[in-house]
């Protein structure tokens, strides 16, 4: 049966908590840590002014706990809020100048000293997830408090109410107002995993990959390969948070990263709710754990190996990234794929044929499908947008061995991407600020016009003829370029000129705009450049198509048209 105990007797007796490998790391979020503080300056301020009397505790959650052979009590449940206590106590430790006797809290995932140092957290955060949440919450306690503007003898008195511990009086009345956990201890007989799951399989925070760990470090006996486990586990996770690493992986967003690596030794391309974890386990209820995490580190080491390698980061990354969902793969298509190549130079070659079949149709080339396409319907500009973006692919995987330069995937799957038209579809309304814009452009020719309070219509066709070809195609895809919304918007609808110069401006400040984009507005794929010329011309999108269907081709190969 459950009963209750107060924060001061876990630190007046000298509770020690162990934390088990197979527990999630700590995860509490802001939204989290707020309302407990809430919660507890509430009940202190009640207290404090005598109201509700009849109330004489706060109940905290339940804390699960079996208590082991070496007197550390397992925790099952209940770390977060634990844990989160702790660093509560911290901080008002270091608020308040003095020194607080704290519980014990021992953690197999090795997180204890990181936390027993919590006030001096900094750069150490990045270390690894469990610490940056850790330090995160440090930072929102310190700054919960700050908010509220509690004075350094309100937060003394304060601290003491949480830390107070049990007070009985002689007929066995409890008196005492303070802080308590409903403790729920298990019998030794129970097991504490199966418990575990049990309660924690309806809680959101619970992933499939947190599920999953757990089930495989039960497998683990020794003390020291539980760690080893622990830690590359850790390790895994880090990595994946680097968004340039996980974006080219998937469109989609997981509430655990590392759940990519189960997804693919399972072979789900969709599941539900818990149905990764169920599945992994049945599959694996009689593997020993060296035979799975063999195979958990062999899809991981894959994923690293095709990031860091330019063409199947980029081809990859690109049939994940199609914006044609009848046609954008998974991670899952990627990996069947891998696995019914004889070779490396196979798998690169049932890439390159999966890319052209999204295009190319019997008997025709990427010339065929450029001149077929026109800016329109929502279906056709999406198969616009994904030529172009294997455009930008193609250029860049063809690049020199020894270029630095990559697509972003983690930006093109976070930002709305369009297509942009290099010369506007309509006339354009000479708005003031245009003209302020156009004047800035300097142009002698255009200096008498420009200057006129008023602008005739001579006028106004005058600056469109300057800047605007008449037998340009506007629609046609020479006319088109892949651009983010956030800079199609800076960008605005101006004249090429204002627009080179506002990708120019883009670009110094560090804004990703896509290589064939650049290209165009610094007239890379123009054969006359006298004077910066003023306008797209037809040639230039001639120009600009042709090197578009050279690269494909030459990048797709021969046979692929």
């Amino acid at each position: 049966m459950p009963g209750m105990v107060a924060v001061g007797d876990l630190i007046e007796k000298e509770y020690k908590f162990l934390v088990p490998y197979y527990q999630r790391g700590y995860r509490w979020e802001k939204r989290h840590i707020e309302a407990l503080l809430n919660d507890l300056w509430e009940f202190y301020d009640i207290k404090l002014k005598k109201k509700k009397e009849n109330i004489l505790y706060y109940p905290l959650q339940p804390l699960v706990i079996k208590k082991d052979n070496q007197g550390f009590y397992k925790v099952v449940d209940g770390q977060q809020r634990l844990t989160t206590l702790y660093i509560l106590l911290a901080v008002l430790e270091e608020k308040i100048g003095e020194s607080i006797d704290k519980f014990v809290i021992i953690y197999e995932r090795r997180s204890e000293e990181f936390l027993k140092n919590i006030n001096t957290c900094n750069d150490q955060e990045s270390e690894n997830i469990d610490f940056c949440y850790m330090c995160e919450a440090y930072n929102v306690i310190n700054s919960w408090i700050n908010t509220k503007n509690i004075s350094k003898s309100n937060l003394k008195f304060w601290r003491n109410f949480i830390t107070r511990g049990s007070d009985i009086d002689e007929d066995g009345r409890d008196l005492n107002e303070n802080i308590r956990f409903i403790w729920y201890e298990l019998d030794k007989n129970q097991d504490e995993f199966e418990v575990f799951i049990r309660l924690n399989i309806g809680k959101i925070p619970l992933t499939n990959a947190e599920l999953i760990k757990s089930f495989l470090v039960q497998k683990v006996q020794d003390e020291k390969y539980r760690f080893e486990i622990s830690k590359e586990w850790d390790d895994m996770e880090y990595a994946l948070e680097d968004n340039e690493f996980f974006g080219f992986l998937t469109q989609k967003s997981y509430l655990t990263r590392i759940e990519i690596i189960f997804q693919i030794i399972m072979g789900l391309k969709n599941y539900k709710e818990y149905e990764l974890y169920e599945k992994f386990q049945g599959r694996y209820q009689n593997e020993s754990y060296e035979q799975i995490w063999n195979e958990v580190r062999e899809v991981f080491s894959m994923l690293q190996y095709w990031y860091e390698e330019r063409f199947f980061y980029h081809t990859i990354g690109y049939l994940i990234a199609l914006k044609q969902k009848d046609k954008q793969k998974n991670i899952v298509d990627i990996f069947e794929i891998y696995k019914s190549a004889r070779d490396k130079e196979d798998f690169k070659k049932q890439l390159k044929k999966t890319m052209a079949s999204l295009f190319l149709e019997k008997d025709k080339t990427i010339k065929d499908v450029i001149e077929e396409l026109s800016y329109g319907s929502s279906s056709v500009n999406r198969k616009i947008q994904d030529l172009l973006l294997l455009f930008n692919i193609a250029t860049l995987t063809i690049a020199s061995e020894k270029s630095y330069v990559k697509f972003s995937f983690a930006t093109y799957q976070k930002e709305k991407w369009s297509l942009e038209h290099i010369t506007p579809q309509a006339d354009k309304t000479l708005t003031k600020d245009l003209i302020k814009e156009l004047k800035e452009l300097g142009i002698k020719k255009l200096e008498d016009v420009l200057s006129k309070k008023q602008l005739e219509e001579d006028d106004k066709k005058k600056i469109e003829d300057y800047f605007v070809d008449k037998h340009l195609d506007k629609d046609s895809v020479g006319n088109l370029t892949l651009l983010s919304t956030e800079n199609n918007s800076a960008l605005g609808n101006g004249y090429f000129p204002i627009k080179r110069k506002k990708i120019i401006e883009l670009d110094k400040e560090g804004a990703f705009i896509p290589i064939c984009t650049k290209n165009l507005f610094l007239r890379y794929y123009s054969n006359k450049i006298e004077m910066q010329e003023m306008k797209w011309t037809q040639e230039d999108a001639n120009n600009y198509v042709a090197a578009m269907q050279h690269t494909i081709t030459n990048f797709l190969g021969e046979n692929n048209g």
